[in-house]
């Protein structure tokens, strides 16, 4: 009987020390393995944000593509050009063709109202 005893208390303990040793270290290693694949992804990604972002600052830097800016979003223009503007024409910078303007309701109700007021 005292031989039986020993016997399921060895199993216990080698068990419980299996557990301890070998079934928690697993669950963390499981949770790190999985953390460092979603940290990789995002490494990734941000490495690619950054060097769109480091190209972008190389092409802010050179002075023609700072006139093209100047004139695209605030229609600057180099002392001694002229500026021409037409109503209702909008040129597409990255294709350089003209397009037609957006239309939009409230545009659309203007014209009708400086049509019926102004006669136009």
């Amino acid at each position: 009987m005292r031989k039986i005893v020993t016997v399921v208390a060895t199993l216990v303990m080698v068990v419980g020390l299996f557990t301890v040793i070998g079934v928690l270290p697993m669950s963390t290693y499981t949770k790190q393995r999985t953390d460092t694949v979603e940290l990789t992804g995002r490494l990734a990604s941000l490495r690619a944000d950054n060097a769109r972002l480091q190209n972008e600052i190389r092409r802010l830097r050179s002075d023609s593509e700072v006139q093209r800016l100047a004139r695209e979003q605030f229609g600057m223009v180099l002392p001694g050009q002229e500026v021409y503007a037409i109503p209702g024409l909008r040129v597409d910078a990255q294709v350089g063709t003209s397009a037609a303007p957006p239309t939009s309701a409230p545009a659309k109700r203007a014209r009708f109202w400086n049509h019926i007021l102004f006669w136009r």
